[in-house]
């Protein structure tokens, strides 16, 4: 229904840009990745420097396996869009580890959990990758705010954090 609106609104309006981000995402929903591909690149050949287009694009690489490219396409994203929304930013730091680049997408995660503290996935994402480099008491901070929380995942990770830091707390002296 939502890509007939969207075709609709293209037949009366072809410089709809909105419907054609819409049918975009929703290509990208159902997995049509070539007639995304079409959009994208129609997109960007008339639009070179159009953020969302250029965000699809990398969304698109990532889902085929292109990561450096995918993160290369990613990086040309200015900060403030990436963190937007936390699903965009989550999408961007899924192209930056696929890429290798944990450095970025540590800070991407750090921003995100600044700007949107109460989405546990960034929450979640970063304490991991903190807990990966033994940043025991930077995990526990970033989870203390899921503490209450039944989400296995978030219980797992506060059981590592604090397991770890009772075994350095209780290290034998030498």
């Amino acid at each position: 229904a939502a890509l007939d609106l969207a075709n609709k609104l293209l037949a009366a309006n072809p410089e709809n840009l909105r419907a054609r981000l819409v049918r975009i995402e929703i290509f990208l929903s159902r997995n049509e990745d070539q007639k995304a591909k079409s959009e994208i690149d129609a997109l960007l050949a008339r639009y070179p420097k159009m953020t969302a287009a250029t965000y699809y694009r990398a969304l698109l690489l990532e889902r085929v396996g292109k990561h450096d490219e995918a993160w290369i396409s990613a990086q040309n994203l200015p900060s403030e869009f990436v963190q937007s929304n936390p699903r965009i930013g989550l999408a961007v730091v899924k192209i930056a580890m696929a890429a290798g680049k944990m450095n970025a997408a540590e800070g991407i995660l750090g921003r995100l959990v600044g700007r949107w503290p109460d989405d546990v996935s960034a929450r979640v994402q970063l304490a991991a990758i903190r807990l990966e480099q033994t940043s025991f008491n930077s995990a526990l901070s970033i989870l203390e705010p899921l503490k209450g929380s039944t989400d296995p995942t978030v219980l797992k990770l506060l059981a590592r954090a604090y397991g770890a830091t009772n075994l350095i707390c209780k290290a034998p002296e030498f």
